[in-house]
């Protein structure tokens, strides 16, 4: 008796197929989620506590490259030192930024790439945060969420997605249908007799 019969391998693709196809719309729905509270509250998205925060110059490589994420963890300014990777605000822009030294005023910083410190002293009330990690490429995609494109997309992403698969899903329920009731000898119209 043979274990794997293709019956069997179909049904397992297509458990497969459904469970693959709920977790990426899950994940979607999640992502639309993360953006639209994001977007209300005015803020970058943060999770767990966390800021998502999108890099978008390369002053930091090799630590991280322009595109990449940042995960900003808020803390005191009394424990970062020399060697911290911190986000800091400048005007209307947040840098992040290695702590070479600290001063009495505040942070000195420099980008990893960059061969000169930052001009001025960063104030520990402009510190958002301390890096506590970085993920390549996720800062493209928050970028592009942040957009009014983006936010359409993310939002109603899900949802036309769930319609396609519906829609492909009837049609295939009535192919099957016809064909079965071609095989009975009738012509579609559940043995209703013209006359």
């Amino acid at each position: 008796m043979a274990f794997c019969t293709r019956a069997r391998v179909r049904k397992a693709v297509k458990i497969l197929g459904k469970a693959g196809m709920a977790a990426l719309l899950v994940t979607a729905a999640a992502l639309a989620l993360f953006v639209v509270k994001s977007r209300l509250e005015g803020r970058p998205p943060g999770i767990a506590g966390l800021q998502v925060l999108a890099v978008n110059s390369g002053s930091m490589v090799p630590a991280f490259g322009a595109g990449s994420a940042v995960l900003v963890k808020p803390v005191d300014p009394a424990e970062i030192k020399p060697g911290d990777i911190i986000t800091y605000a400048l005007g209307d822009s947040l840098i992040t930024h290695r702590v070479v030294a600290r001063e009495s005023e505040g942070f000195v910083t420099r980008g990893d790439a960059n061969d000169s410190p930052d001009p001025g002293v960063v104030d520990p009330g402009d510190v958002v945060g301390k890096v506590v990690g970085a993920i390549p490429l996720l800062g493209h995609v928050l970028n592009f969420v942040w957009t009014p494109l983006g936010l359409v997309v993310t939002v109603l992403g899900p949802g036309i997605m769930l319609i396609v698969i519906e829609v492909r899903r009837l049609w295939l329920l009535g192919q099957e249908w016809l064909a079965k009731s071609r095989e009975r000898g009738g012509d579609g119209t559940n043995g209703e007799m013209s006359g």
